[in-house]
Parts: C-alpha cells; sequence; structure tokens
C-alpha cells in the first residue's frame, strides 16, 4: 500500500495548533518587573532597564496596572522602595496573582518607614523649654450619684508628670449666698477608705493663705501648688468650708471630698443630698501646670508615627512628655498632634535622619476585595500593617519577610458592617515575622507594636504554619472576633515558633469569641511559645488545642497576668469559653498560674472543656499549677490524666467550688473532687515527669517517667514531633518509643499510683 505524502500545509497548520495549545495552557500571562534603576515610564514586561518595554521603576506604576489572572508582578532582588503597593486587580482559581522576586541578592524590601514630614526644617521645631498650662472644666449641672449630688471634671492622663505639676483649683460659691474656705489639702488616697494615705498638701488662697470667702455666685482660684502627681494612683482633695454644711463620712464632718479616680483621671466632688445645703457650690475647675522638659522640641506631626527612628537607631516611646531624656527621645501627643522628640539642638540640625514606622502609610501591603493573590519572596517593612488583608480570599503569604519596624505584621480581616463579608480560605506559611521592637527595659506598656499575625474579625478557613513569630508587643498570632455579625472558624495554626523575650508585654497565642458560635472550631497544635511576658487566651468553643509547648512565660512589668493558659472570658458576659479539648500540651515555667480559670460578676461561661494528657510543670511560687474559682460560671469541665508537679510542692491544684470548700488540693484531693459541680475529674498524677532537658527545651520524657504510658485516648495520632502514637498515650507532647509498657504500669502500682 502506498502511503499518502504529508502536504506542507497540514504541518504548518499542525505546528499553529501545537504553538496555540501552548499558549492556551500558558493562559497567555505576562510577567512584570520592577527595578528602581530602570528608566521611568516602561511598560514593566521585560527586565531591561531603557526603552518603552522596560521593567516598572516605581510602585505607584504597579499600582496603576491592570495584571490579569495568572500574571506575575517581581520585584528585583537588592531593591527597596518607600512606597505603598495597592494590590490592584484579583486572580482566579487556578490562576493567581504573584507578586514575588526575580535576579540575585537579598529579597526586594518595601519599607513603609517615612521621613516626619518637615523635620529637616529649622522654623518647623519649638523648644518645649516652658511650661504649659491646661484648664479641665466641670459641667455647669449637678447629677444624683448614690443619693448625693456630684460634679465631676475630666483630667487627661497625658497632662499630669510624677512630679514638678502644678495644681490650682476654682471653686463657685451657690449663687445667694457666700462661702467661707478655711482649708484645702490635696494627697494620695487609701486604696480602701476616703482618707490621706499619708500627710497630704496644702493648697492655699490670695497667696500663702489658708482661708478665703466666696461671695455668692463668683468663683475663685486657689494658688498655684506644687504637688508630685503620679497618674496611676488614686489622690484626694479636701475642701473645708466654716459653716459645717457638709457633713461626710471618714472622720471628715466638715468638708468635701473630691476623688481623683486612678486612670480614668476624673474628679468628683461629693455634696449634700440635696445639693444645696451649703454655700458651697462646685469645683468649677481644675488648671494644671506642667513644667517644660529640657532639651525637648517638638512639631505638629499629623499622624501618629508609632515607632521612631532617629539617625536608623529605634527609641522606644516615653511614658509621658515630662520623662523625655536621652533614652527615650520622642512622645506623641495625639490631642494636638504633636511629636515631642529629645535634642540638645535644634533636631533639624542635630539629627541626619528623623522617620516614623507610620507617617502616611496604613498598611505596606494593602488588598481590599482581592482574591486568588499570592506574596512571595518579599520583606514587608515599616507601616501600621506590614500586610493588609480585607475582605479577600484565598490569599497566600509564602516565605516573606514581615514586620520589621511595623506596628502590626500582618493583618487578616472580614467587612465589620453590612454585608459583614469574611475572609476565607488564605495560607501564611514559611514566613519571618519579626518586629525588631526592643522595650524590655521600660517598667511601663509602651504601644510600639502590636501583633504579629492577626486573623480578626471574619477569617475562615485560614491556615498559619510554619512561621518565626518574634518580639511583637501584644500577641504572636490572634484569632479573634469581637463583632457578633462575623464569625471566625475553621482556622488552623500549626508548626509555629513565637518568642518575645525583648517585649514586656506579649502572649504567644489568643482566641478570642464574643458569643457562642463566633469563635468556633478551630486548631492550634505544634507550635512552640517560648520566652512571652502575658498569658495565653483560649477562648471561644467546641476548638481544639493540642501537642503544644508553653515555654517560660515571665513577668515583664506591666502586666498582671502572666499564666501559661488563660480561660477567663473577661472582656464581657456574652463571651464564652466552652466544650474545648486542651490535650497533650506542656506548660513549663510560668510566673503565675499554668491553668487559669476564673469566675466573676459580668464573665462569661467556662464549662464542658476537656483537659487531658497535659503536663503543668513549675509556675509561680504564690500560686498554683491549676487555678478553678468557686462561680457558676465555672463547672462541667473534665480534668483526666494530666501532670502537675512542682518540686517540694504538695498542693499543686486550687479548686473552687460551692463556696463551701475552697482551699489548695494535693493531687489525690483533686482527684477525689470527681463529681463535684459536675466536673469529671481522675488519673491525674504530680510526679516528677523526668523530660530530658526542659530548662533547655528538651520536653521529651525518659523512658522511666510515670507519664509514659499514662495519658487516656484522645483519639490523636501523632505527636509534637510527627511520632506515632503507641500503646495507651504519654502525657505531655512527647511520645516516649521506648516499649515500657510493662515496665511503666509496674512501677506505678508498685508506687500507688494506679490505684
Amino acid at each position: 500500500m502506498t502511503k499518502r505524502p504529508i502536504s506542507k500545509a497540514f504541518i504548518i497548520l499542525s505546528l499553529f495548533a501545537i504553538l496555540l495549545l501552548g499558549f492556551s495552557t500558558s493562559g497567555f500571562s505576562t510577567i512584570y518587573y520592577v527595578n528602581t534603576a530602570a528608566d521611568a515610564g516602561g511598560d514593566g514586561t521585560t527586565q531591561e532597564l531603557t526603552g518603552e518595554h522596560c521593567a516598572f521603576k516605581t510602585i505607584a506604576q504597579v499600582n496603576a496596572a491592570s495584571p490579569a489572572a495568572g500574571d506575575s508582578i517581581l520585584f528585583n532582588k537588592g531593591d527597596t522602595w518607600r512606597e505603598q503597593l495597592t494590590v490592584p486587580t484579583s486572580g482566579s482559581d487556578g490562576s493567581p496573582i504573584t507578586f514575588g522576586a526575580y535576579g540575585e541578592g537579598a529579597d526586594p524590601i518595601i519599607n513603609g518607614v517615612q521621613d516626619i514630614a518637615g523635620w529637616d526644617t529649622g522654623g518647623n521645631w519649638i523648644a518645649d523649654s516652658s511650661s504649659e498650662t491646661a484648664t479641665y472644666s466641670s459641667p455647669d449641672d449637678q447629677g444624683a450619684l448614690g443619693g448625693a449630688a456630684w460634679v465631676r471634671t475630666i483630667i487627661p492622663t497625658a497632662d499630669f508628670t510624677a512630679s514638678g505639676t502644678y495644681i490650682k483649683l476654682t471653686i463657685e460659691a451657690r449663687p445667694g449666698y457666700d462661702c467661707t474656705i478655711i482649708g484645702t489639702s490635696i494627697g494620695e488616697r487609701t486604696t480602701t477608705t476616703e482618707d490621706f494615705a499619708d500627710t497630704p498638701s496644702r493648697i492655699t488662697w490670695d497667696t500663702g493663705s489658708s482661708s478665703v470667702t466666696i461671695t455668692g455666685g463668683n468663683t475663685k482660684s486657689s494658688d498655684a501648688v506644687e504637688y508630685d502627681f503620679d497618674y496611676t494612683k488614686n489622690h484626694l482633695i479636701h475642701v473645708q468650708t466654716s459653716d459645717g454644711g457638709f457633713p461626710k463620712k471618714n472622720d471628715y464632718k466638715d468638708g468635701v471630698h473630691y476623688d481623683i479616680i486612678g486612670t480614668d483621671q476624673t474628679l468628683v466632688a461629693d455634696v449634700t443630698a440635696d445639693g444645696t445645703s451649703s454655700n458651697f457650690y462646685a469645683c468649677k475647675a481644675m488648671e494644671v501646670t506642667t513644667p517644660g522638659v529640657s532639651n525637648c522640641w517638638k512639631i505638629d506631626c499629623t499622624y501618629d508615627p508609632n515607632r521612631v527612628f532617629i539617625d536608623s537607631t529605634e527609641y522606644i516611646e516615653a511614658e509621658d512628655k515630662a520623662n523625655i531624656d536621652s533614652t527615650y527621645r520622642w512622645w506623641y501627643d495625639s490631642g494636638n498632634t504633636d511629636l515631642y522628640v529629645y535634642a540638645t539642638e535644634n533636631p533639624s540640625t542635630a539629627y541626619e535622619t528623623l522617620q516614623g514606622s507610620r507617617v502616611g502609610i496604613a498598611a505596606v501591603i494593602s488588598a481590599t476585595d482581592r482574591d486568588y493573590i499570592t506574596f512571595q519572596n518579599l520583606d514587608v517593612r515599616g507601616g501600621n500593617y506590614a500586610i493588609d488583608c480585607y475582605r479577600c480570599d484565598y490569599i497566600i503569604i509564602d516565605t516573606c519577610t514581615l514586620g520589621l519596624n511595623s506596628l502590626t505584621g500582618i493583618i487578616i480581616l472580614g467587612n465589620e458592617s453590612d454585608p459583614y463579608t469574611p475572609s476565607t480560605h488564605g495560607e501564611i506559611k514559611d514566613c519571618t515575622v519579626w518586629s525588631g521592637y526592643n522595650n524590655s527595659a521600660a517598667d511601663y506598656a509602651t504601644t510600639g507594636v502590636h501583633d504579629g499575625i492577626g486573623l480578626v474579625n471574619g477569617c475562615q478557613y485560614w491556615k498559619v504554619h510554619d512561621n518565626d513569630i518574634r518580639n511583637w508587643g501584644h500577641t504572636g498570632i490572634a484569632c479573634d472576633i469581637n463583632n457578633t455579625n462575623l464569625r471566625s472558624t475553621q482556622n488552623e495554626v500549626y508548626s509555629n515558633y513565637i518568642s518575645a523575650p525583648n517585649t514586656n508585654y506579649c502572649r504567644g497565642m489568643s482566641m478570642e469569641g464574643i458569643a457562642a458560635d463566633k469563635c468556633d472550631h478551630n486548631k492550634f497544635y505544634y507550635n512552640y511559645i517560648e520566652d512571652t511576658t502575658a498569658s495565653n487566651s483560649f477562648q471561644g468553643n467546641d476548638s481544639e488545642y493540642y501537642y503544644n509547648i508553653i515555654d517560660t512565660v515571665t513577668d515583664g512589668g506591666v502586666q498582671t497576668a502572666y499564666d501559661g493558659l488563660d480561660m477567663n472570658c473577661d472582656d464581657g458576659a456574652t463571651y464564652v469559653c466552652t466544650d474545648n479539648k486542651i490535650y497533650n500540651n506542656i506548660i513549663y515555667n510560668t510566673a503565675r498560674y499554668g491553668i487559669k480559670m476564673d469566675g466573676y460578676t459580668g464573665t462569661g461561661d467556662k464549662q464542658g472543656n476537656l483537659f487531658k494528657n497535659n503536663i503543668i510543670m513549675n509556675w509561680g511560687d504564690t500560686y498554683y499549677g491549676i487555678f478553678m474559682e468557686d462561680h457558676a460560671s465555672v463547672k462541667d469541665n473534665t480534668w483526666q490524666n494530666n501532670c502537675v508537679y512542682k518540686s517540694g510542692v504538695s498542693d499543686v491544684v486550687y479548686y473552687g467550688h460551692d463556696g463551701a470548700d475552697d482551699y489548695p488540693h494535693t493531687i489525690a484531693e483533686f482527684n477525689a473532687e470527681n463529681g463535684t459541680a459536675s466536673d469529671v475529674i481522675g488519673s491525674n498524677i504530680s510526679s516528677d515527669p523526668l523530660m530530658t532537658d526542659p530548662a533547655n527545651g528538651d520536653f521529651r520524657l525518659n523512658p522511666h517517667s510515670l507519664c509514659v504510658n499514662a495519658g487516656t485516648d484522645v483519639s490523636l495520632t501523632e505527636d509534637y514531633e510527627g511520632l506515632k502514637i503507641r500503646h495507651a498515650p504519654d502525657i505531655g507532647a512527647h511520645e516516649n518509643q521506648t516499649n515500657v509498657l510493662f515496665f511503666s504500669w509496674f512501677l506505678r502500682d508498685f508506687l500507688g499510683v494506679n490505684k
């Protein structure tokens, strides 16, 4: 049979079809390049540095582009941009838009740290060498408060200093009546009574006089008296009148008490029930004069810079203006939008650079209503947020370095108003999320950094894993919701390392839900949390917390809660902490309690939670491994097969119930409480778990530990290291692989542990 020859036309058509198929497969995707060395005006479609098709030069060009699904925007490695990237378009399923890197060298940097506007112009600065006076007025009306009339003066915290403050009162006499004041004092108030804690200071009138008469309907101001005002404490002002018209409690029968309530800064005057039986009418105002600060300059600054860098060195914000010095070199007055800076001469000549992390840029990378976007191999710094994704689905953040000099590393948000759209199906993986912040030397709370990664208000089906998160100032990873119209659910946080040795306030992880089924069915597992300074918070409902290691929670000096795991719901009565599973965790070396469940008026329910197979070891000297307060909101919980141990301590649990038998418990007493308050309690032990080297982070069990094979089945198949669970599960995060089942049970029987 003769073969028919193949025509040239057929060959050409076949080749064309193959090429067309290839183009179809690739989706005609475009790669855009961005290079700081490129000429302006290119369309970004080549790596060339000149010509109409040369690389983009600026991020502004990227923001103005319209990349299609499947396109990539690649930034040249080694380059730095000080601009905001606003994701212009969305990708599609299977064809995401990728923002990544090309070339050689360090990952490209997108830096939100900007110059303070106008700082290098000397005329924009004002030397703060003179004192400042502010007057805070009371409302003219009086209202009922506990059967007595009252007036109030609001006193902002920021205007008070610990020393050098001058106080001046203005008093008004009731119309038609003269008022004679015979003595006025101010001093620190006791914490329990309306009395002075120490000898008060005297406030004088008419240049040094103790007494003054104010004619009816008129006002009179006192002398300005220096007073060391510590606004963190309560203070008392006592004004005594000659007519005895104000009988008061606590031995001040002739006086009027003004109570300045610590952190609220409110000046309250208690007067008689009808408000008319005395010639004293009201404290009309309180004038506060704060001293000037040497070597201090101010400039108008529209934005709170959050973090300030002077000659490329970060300085922590001072506690207030009066405490600005060469160590704490700045303070921001949000009320007057003034930035105060330490300098021995005008800052415009004293310094080479003055920059802030948030100066007009909220998010360095911002994605709003954008789906199917991937960020890879980028170094994103500064801003309120390094990356902000709002109402976004299918976002991947992969192998990026994020958060240096930022307030927050990554924040993911749903729509917080109608129609309340969530952000779903995202992934944050293999990222380094380091703030670079260090306020460990400060003995007060600073606001330079917040969360490392925040899944907030409507995040669903997100995976956050294999990230290195360090030195944030609130929470390493937060999964929180405070909007009842949204739901955060089905998120997984696993295999992350979280540490904050350089900040005085940071918890490792938190999950908080404002109501039932609003923060639910989330999982936290295989995470290592080390050297933090605030309690890990775990609330919400029907969520799982297993095979995590919490290693060392210390007192950072500014928080009162530094427990291993805090399940309090103290944000309000609607918050819940119910039906959660807390399995096979290690909580080691905490400054206060290991696990704490408080109960008090206004708190939400903490019930139906299962605590099994956990090791709690070494807690604060005056605290307990487990603390449960006597309260109706704490009930129906299960505590089984946990090891609670501290060397030399027998009372390892504080168990409160029914108000009748609250006291520290040994582990045997705790097990005997089974059935109390509907709790299920049993098979808990208190013996040294014999971990290999816990002080240096090795929490594997010695084969002869009583925790080996002493756990109960919780349907988990792999331990912290991915090892298979064999025999009966062990207590703790590491499954011992030595087959010592028979010996372990023999040893437990010999010691009476199984009885």
